[in-house]
């Protein structure tokens, strides 16, 4: 094993400390929380139709038309929450937007 000695130069100064006052800006006003609307009550209706849909699946044990109706109904409520929560944020955003403007 062999030791490499570094030599280190002396320590640049600081940068020089402001005299005088300083002026600071106040911080901007938040806006308003947005409300919810009618909109945030829909997200839970595709959530409802897949919960009647599981529970009718659990019920009936027999290969018939209703089995294929009920996993027809969980893929209609998995693609609506998910084209939902697409829309959400978008609606979010245009109801902070629009608290800001207020």
């Amino acid at each position: 094993m062999s030791t490499v000695v570094v030599k280190r130069s002396p320590r640049a100064p600081g940068p020089e400390a402001p005299e005088g006052r300083i002026e600071l800006a106040e911080p901007p006003v938040l806006g308003e929380p947005a409300t919810a609307d009618f909109s945030s009550v829909l997200v839970y209706l595709p959530m409802a139709l897949g919960v009647g849909a599981m529970t009718m699946m659990f019920t009936v044990g027999a290969r018939s038309p209703s089995t294929y109706m009920m996993s027809g109904m969980m893929g209609v409520a998995m693609m609506s929450m998910g084209l939902g929560q697409i829309g959400r944020r978008g609606a979010e955003r245009k109801r902070r937007m629009r608290a800001e403007r207020r």
